[in-house]
């Protein structure tokens, strides 16, 4: 099992949510803060690209054949389900 270290003093930074180029904005819910490591990694693997963008790189590329990740805003209803 990964068994995540604590590190004390870890250079932080602020992920915007939905990038500023894509019209995100500085509020306190589209803002995340992450390390530098895991903000430079996040963003040399996925750009600024949207979750959909996101999910179809890691079914592409990372996520087995036989498993599907599906992206959906939190607001919409599920269709399939009359929910």
């Amino acid at each position: 099992m990964w068994v995540k270290k604590k590190r004390k003093n870890v250079a932080k930074n602020r992920h915007h949510r939905l990038p500023r180029s894509l019209q995100g904005d500085n509020s306190r819910e589209n803002i995340s803060i992450v390390s530098i490591v895991k903000h430079r990694a996040y963003h040399a693997l996925f750009s600024n690209g949207t979750p959909y963008d996101i999910a179809n790189i890691l079914n592409k590329l990372w996520i087995p054949k036989d498993y599907e990740l599906v992206v959906r805003r939190r607001n919409e209803q599920n269709i399939s389900s009359g929910v």
